[in-house]
């Protein structure tokens, strides 16, 4: 059948360069993410290698590589899909757009979960950072304070929680940070939860509001699994068993952040065996491991014993 007089034959075949440099952009995003996260790209840095330092910032650095390759991965699927749906449309074929679309879902949308779960963990990653600041925040107040068992700047156990009150202290200090990223269906309350809710309760009733009766069973769930997947040590001190004012205080802070988004959990668990953690039940967690150092500035402002002639 000739075309009507006047109206422009329709451009059939060949797709636009548009169409070609989208789809090339699509698979070249995927084929990156896929293979550096397993072996790695030309360069010699792989997010296998990078999770297994003890640096957190190359974890950080790599859920945030994931996350921008995940973005620009859907965003050329997404364009791709619309430039080729809306060539089929012009040339009366829209059946096939819907077909292609239906194939490509499941990779949008577990792309989508794994871009969900980056940004989680880079917060997850800020608050283990503030975690670590806050413990060594506690510690340079609690090693040179003196109490019934540890006189002034004398700890008799490093690692929380432990033998030694002031590194409970410390340890405590660093979990309420934490307590955000912690998994709100864990099996076991932790301890002291009632103080939590009762405050939390107490507080929201001084402004008219009232504590939802979902977080009384969350919060205690939550608070149980970061008291047991986090771990502090206080390093000891430079020169025999008593800290000198001016000291140095190195934290080490080791926490298990829970990978809550299902699918991409277990991508994330899968890239790395010696970081990860199997918490059972399908559920994963990812070891970060922070260090935080600040200066022993105790001073005793007062006089133990004072005689007067």
């Amino acid at each position: 059948m000739s075309e009507t007089a006047g109206q422009p034959e329709r451009r059939r075949g060949r797709p636009g360069r548009t169409a070609c440099l989208t789809a090339a952009t699509g698979l070249a995003s995927m084929v990156l993410l896929l293979s550096w996260a397993s072996r790695g790209v030309p360069g010699g840095w792989t997010l296998r290698r990078g999770l297994g330092r003890s640096l957190s910032y190359a974890q950080f650095r790599g859920f945030l590589l994931i996350g921008l390759c995940c973005i620009a991965a859907l965003a050329a699927l997404v364009g791709w899909l619309f430039r080729r749906g809306l060539r089929r449309r012009l040339d009366g074929q829209a059946g096939t757009a819907i077909i292609e679309f239906a194939l490509i879902l499941p990779i949008i949308l577990f792309i989508g979960l794994v871009l969900i779960q980056s940004s989680l963990l880079m917060g997850g990653f800020v608050a283990t950072n503030y975690g670590s600041y806050a413990a060594a925040r506690s510690a340079i107040v609690m090693v040179p304070a003196s109490t019934n068992t540890e006189p002034r700047n004398v700890v008799i156990d490093t690692i929380g929680a432990g033998a030694s009150p002031k590194v409970n202290r410390i340890w405590g200090a660093a979990l309420w940070p934490l307590l955000p990223t912690g998994d709100g269906a864990y099996d076991r309350n932790g301890q002291g939860s009632g103080v939590l809710t009762d405050g939390l309760d107490d507080l929201l009733g001084a402004y008219g509001g009232r504590l939802p009766g979902w977080a009384d069973e969350r919060l205690s769930a939550k608070l149980g699994y970061v008291q047991d997947h986090t771990r502090v040590e206080l390093a000891p001190p430079n020169n025999g068993d008593v800290y000198t004012d001016n000291e140095d205080l190195r934290i080490e802070l080791r926490h298990d952040l829970y990978l809550s988004i299902p699918y991409a959990a277990k991508f994330f668990a899968a890239i790395d065996d010696s970081r990860s953690v199997n918490l059972g039940d399908g559920k994963y967690a990812v070891e970060v491991t922070v260090r935080c150092r600040l200066t022993n500035e105790g001073r005793q402002d007062f006089i133990e014993e004072e005689t007067v002639d």
